[in-house]
């Protein structure tokens, strides 16, 4: 079985149900990676000297790339970066994640710095649920397309 969504569809869903906030922007896929932009200072519940700290710095370019399925775990890893200040950013952009995660009620899914990278680490089967008992995802691949390859298990 095969389910493939295109980026912008993905993207249509993930804002609908108001878990990728208006601030990120420009989103485009390529082979295992996903960039954009995000307007750090307009993303929500953020503290009120992030938000002037960052109105200063502009926009900032994000970089999502495939790690890969290991076991029953998917990774990915999320890079922000600006094009001016080479700052890392992991740690606001971890926080962020997390605290999002948390106000969404997202199974499965958690988020740690590493590297100066975002690592987020989904958990296929606390996140599939129920559906979980009777799929078994193969593998899962960003970029132009969302595709998910699942086998029914037996």
């Amino acid at each position: 079985m095969e389910l493939t969504l295109s980026l912008d569809e993905a993207v249509s869903l993930l804002r609908a149900s108001g878990t990728l906030p208006d601030a990120v922007t420009d989103l485009a896929g390529e082979d295992g990676a996903v960039t954009g932009k995000v307007r750090v200072q307009d993303l929500p519940n953020l503290s009120g000297a992030v938000k002037a700290a960052t109105r200063l710095a502009g926009t900032v370019g994000v970089q999502i790339h495939d790690r890969g399925l290991v076991a029953r775990t998917w990774t990915l890893a999320l890079r922000a970066s600006h094009p001016l200040v080479p700052l890392d950013l992991s740690g606001l952009v971890t926080e962020f994640v997390q605290g999002a995660l948390v106000e969404h009620r997202v199974p499965g899914v958690v988020a740690r710095a590493e590297g100066g990278e975002t690592l987020v680490d989904v958990d296929l089967d606390a996140a599939l649920g129920s559906a979980g008992e009777h799929l078994r995802v193969d593998s899962v691949v960003i970029g132009a397309q969302i595709v998910l390859r699942a086998s029914v298990r037996s």
